[in-house]
């Protein structure tokens, strides 16, 4: 079924929509141009695309183009190998501009845009009455802007008054800040002698020498009923740290017939991964960084929360450090970490080319859910979570697990292009019992 376009879609608050076309520049049908439907279309595999490109790396619904009433937006749609633009990958919706390179599996396509031929369309020109003149309506500007300037000369004089008054009081403060000392005066600690200084946390975060008796020599800070002491804030890493720290307890986890991702948990050979992923079975081949193959059997699973732990014969692994689900926020950062579904070979049901690195994926904490299938909280993220995530570890930004890709949920529209799918990913907190489950078993 071909998706149908509306041939000028209403556009609000914008302007109708500019010709757009994409030039194949390499790949599959190099050389042809596509015409991007007026408003925009779906970029893939599927007949229900847009555009659609006989690449057998690109996914059935690979990207998105729209038009956002100013300007034309790319959107990966949960690809399975990524959508690159101008050779960067992208991790959020982007602006596009003619002439901007578009590379989707192995297929790069250049984007052809109309020019504009002024700011006001031709369409609302053309629509003006015979006679029609702009000159009273400048005029009625003018005098909405004159209104506007008198009626704001009273808050001005009010602001400067208080501006006035405010430089008063600080040149006040600062002549008596510099008065000498009364001679008189004698200074007494504000310390009692063989007791140190407090530093009690406030909510403001702001250090405050407080003295509190019976307060340790050694300068132990004391803890006061009723006052609650922050956290320490998480190290905030960039992505391409935290790729590093946790690529190499990051495997790929493979059946005949279905590829996973899965995270080192106990360099003792633990891994944690989607129960789907192992689909039922007691053994799984797992791929570590540079392309070991080793056999691994299902230690522990819980099937009623997805999850399994996986055992192989090595006391060597790099494991990933866990973090606390509990305290993960909407709008937090997160990245996640996944195999893509393309390296396997659908018609063997082997892997294909084992020797690619794992996707690595960014973006924020969109909500926080309690699941029912599986029955665990769940963390929803708007980074891009494909085929062959699952079970792959979802970060915080001080490169800690605090989720296992799960599922992706279809919007209920099936319109990918205006409604993009749910992703989620298991709170890494409804795994812990599981894991430490495994380890005493070893």
């Amino acid at each position: 079924m071909t998706m149908v376009v509306p041939p000028q879609p209403p556009v609000i608050g914008g302007w109708p929509a500019p010709p757009a076309a994409l030039q194949i520049l390499a790949g599959p049908g190099a050389g042809r141009v596509l015409d991007v439907p007026p408003g925009g279309a779906l970029l893939g595999r599927g007949p229900e695309c847009g555009v659609v490109l006989d690449d057998p790396t690109v996914s059935r619904r690979h990207a998105a183009i729209r038009w956002d009433g100013r300007r034309y937006l790319l959107t990966d749609i949960g690809s399975s190998n990524r959508t690159l633009l101008n050779g960067r990958w992208l991790a959020h919706a982007a602006p596009l501009a003619s002439g901007d390179r578009i590379t989707v599996g192995e297929t790069t396509l250049q984007l052809q845009v109309a020019a504009s031929s002024g700011r006001v369309p031709s369409a609302v020109m053309s629509a003006r009455p015979p006679g029609f003149s702009t000159r009273g309506t400048v005029e009625l500007s003018r005098a909405r802007r004159a209104q506007r300037n008198r009626s704001s000369r009273p808050l001005v004089a009010v602001l400067l008054a208080v501006l006035g008054l405010l430089a008063l009081g600080a040149a006040a403060f600062a002549a008596r800040s510099a008065a000498p000392l009364s001679p008189t005066a004698t200074l007494r600690p504000t310390v009692p002698l063989g007791q140190s200084p407090t530093v009690l946390l406030i909510a403001t975060q702001d250090p405050l020498l407080v003295p509190t008796a019976g307060a340790p020599a050694s300068g132990t800070p004391a803890s006061t009923p009723g006052t609650e002491v922050s956290p320490a804030p998480l190290p905030t890493l960039t992505t391409p740290a935290m790729f590093a720290r946790v690529r190499p307890a990051t495997v790929l986890v493979h059946r005949r017939g279905a590829i996973g991702t899965g995270v080192v948990v106990d360099r003792r050979g633990l891994i944690l991964t989607a129960a789907h992923v192992v689909g039922g079975s007691n053994a799984a081949e797992v791929i570590l960084q540079g392309n070991e193959s080793l056999p691994a059997v299902v230690l522990d699973a819980a099937p009623e929360l997805d999850l399994v732990v996986l055992r192989v014969e090595r006391t060597d692994l790099p494991a990933a450090d866990l973090g606390d689900s509990d305290a993960v926020h909407p709008g937090d950062a997160v990245v996640a970490l996944g195999y893509p579904d393309v390296l396997l070979d659908t018609a063997l049901g082997e892997i294909a080319r084992p020797s690619l690195e794992p996707n690595v994926t960014s973006g924020i904490v969109v909500n926080l859910r309690d699941g029912t299938r599986p029955p665990a909280p769940l963390i929803q993220v708007d980074a891009q979570i494909g085929h062959g995530y699952s079970g792959g570890p979802l970060l915080n930004t001080a490169a800690q697990v605090i989720g296992i890709s799960e599922l992706v949920v279809p919007a209920p529209s099936g319109d990918a292009l205006l409604d993009p799918p749910a992703r989620f990913a298991t709170a890494i907190n409804a795994a812990k019992p599981l894991i430490d489950q495994a380890r005493a078993a070893l």
